[in-house]
């Protein structure tokens, strides 16, 4: 299956979120997005269990950092109580245990536009 370069998926608790644009920021870990977006670009936000388009994103900043690096409570995402809870949610999110050293990615955006 070919990848579509122009999507990004959240889970469902964040849309309200989105669209009210108190979340301006997803963290992502060494996932595909690493490679390919860049400052300026829209993308499609989908629904990542339904698959249904919620929004047109343009990204707005781009930032490197490993997963120990990510802050517990920078505006614009999600706020942990803790480093353990923030990592057991990136747990369920990957499947997988996430060790301090990943690389991640702070995805700066805004919407364009509510679909």
């Amino acid at each position: 299956m070919a990848r579509d370069d122009r999507v990004i998926l959240f889970h469902p608790d964040l849309i309200r979120l989105i669209k009210s644009g108190s979340k301006n920021l997803t963290y992502r870990l060494d996932d595909e997005h690493l490679d390919y977006l860049k400052v300026g670009d829209r993308v499609t936000a989908k629904d990542g269990f339904s698959g249904e388009a919620f929004a047109e994103l343009e990204i707005t900043s781009m930032e490197f950092a490993t997963f120990g690096e990510l802050t517990l409570d920078r505006p614009g995402h999600t706020k942990y109580s803790s480093k353990e809870e923030q990592r057991g949610i990136f747990k369920g999110y990957y499947g997988c245990e996430i060790e301090d050293s990943e690389r991640a990615l702070i995805l700066g955006f805004k919407v364009v536009r509510c679909l």
